[in-house]
């Protein structure tokens, strides 16, 4: 098995583990929230979205960041909601808790 494949079952590990919990619960109302530590168009994400999740920061707020690193802007934190769930969400933003701080904090 190659490494990309590898890192690409590991990735995949969250989305089997919600999808699990929600046969367990018996609830498909689900919200992935937090810090994915990976940008919207990379594997954690897409992989998500790929199954039928929605990037509800990137459908409200597409333009916005959380953070910055070496002056580019992105987020890593993120609001991705299941199907059944979508419908309910009325809005979504990202939280600036310390993304504008000056690089001499780093």
């Amino acid at each position: 098995m190659s490494i990309n494949m590898e890192e690409k079952n590991t990735e995949k590990e969250p989305l089997i583990r919600v999808e699990n919990l929600k046969k367990y619960y018996g609830d498909t109302d689900v919200l992935v929230l937090g810090d994915l530590n990976s940008y919207s168009n990379e594997d954690p994400v897409r992989i998500f979205t790929e199954a039928g999740y929605t990037n509800e920061l990137q459908k409200y707020t597409p333009d916005s960041w959380s953070y910055v690193y070496q002056g580019e802007v992105g987020y890593l934190d993120h609001s991705l909601s299941s199907s059944t769930l979508t419908g309910q969400v009325t809005g979504a933003a990202p939280w600036d808790i310390n993304a504008s701080e000056p690089a001499y904090f780093e």
